[in-house]
C-alpha cells in the first residue's frame, strides 16, 4: 500500500506503578525505556530505541501513543497471567474506543 499509516497504537506490558493488570495510555513522548541493552540487535528489543534509529535514518514516524498494561510478573514463560487473560476483552475494547477517539479529534 501507497497509502500513509493514520496512527499506530502499541500495546504491551509496562511497569508503571499501577496494580497488575490495570492500563494507562501515554504518547511517544511521554514513554521513557528502563532497559540496559549492550546495542540494537535482533535479541535485545526495545521499541524506543528502534523508532530513534529509524527517525535517525529519515524514515517517517506516524502519530505514535502505547497502551500499557501492568504485569502481574516478568517471568520467561509462555502465555498471560490469569489477572491479564481475564481483562483481553476489555483492553481490546479499550484500544479500539482510543483508536476511534483519535480519528475524530
Amino acid at each position: 500500500l501507497d497509502e500513509p499509516t493514520e496512527s499506530i497504537l502499541v500495546v504491551d506490558c509496562a511497569l508503571m506503578g499501577l496494580s497488575p493488570g490495570e492500563h494507562r495510555f501515554f504518547s511517544l513522548q511521554e514513554a521513557r525505556t528502563r532497559k540496559c541493552l549492550a546495542g540494537i540487535s535482533t535479541h535485545e528489543g526495545d521499541i524506543l530505541r528502534t523508532l530513534e534509529l529509524a527517525r535517525q535514518t529519515g524514515q517517517r514516524i506516524p502519530p505514535m501513543d502505547f497502551m500499557g498494561i501492568e504485569p502481574e510478573t516478568i517471568l520467561p514463560m509462555m502465555g498471560l497471567s490469569a489477572t491479564l487473560e481475564g481483562r483481553l476483552k476489555s483492553y481490546a475494547e479499550a484500544a479500539a474506543a482510543h483508536l476511534n477517539c483519535e480519528r475524530t479529534l
